[in-house]
C-alpha cells in the first residue's frame, strides 16, 4: 500500500509508517487527533510538518482500517468494522 507522504522504511523507525522521511510516526498524529489536538496544536508540537501531513496520516489509517475489515482477519471480534 503506498500513500503520498507516508513511507515505511524496515531501517528507519523499525519499519513503523511515518510522516514523509521524518521520524514521525502516523500513530502519534492519529493519537494526536484522537485526543483533540487541533491541527494548530500538532503543527506547534512538531515544527517539521506540515498541515497536508495530518490529512496524509489520516489518509492512510483509513485505507489501513478498509484493508484490515475487508481482510479474513476481521472475523475477530477485536474490532468493529463499519458496514
Amino acid at each position: 500500500m503506498l500513500h503520498p507522504g507516508i513511507t515505511i522504511n524496515p531501517k528507519r523507525m523499525g519499519g513503523v509508517p511515518c510522516i514523509r522521511d521524518l521520524r514521525i510516526p502516523v500513530e502519534t498524529v492519529v493519537a494526536l487527533v484522537l485526543q483533540g489536538s487541533t491541527r494548530e496544536d500538532i503543527l506547534a508540537a512538531y515544527p517539521d510538518l506540515r498541515d497536508e501531513d495530518i490529512d496524509n496520516a489520516l489518509g492512510f489509517a483509513r485505507e489501513v482500517l478498509y484493508e484490515y475489515c475487508n481482510s479474513q482477519e476481521s472475523s475477530s471480534q477485536d474490532l468493529v468494522c463499519p458496514a
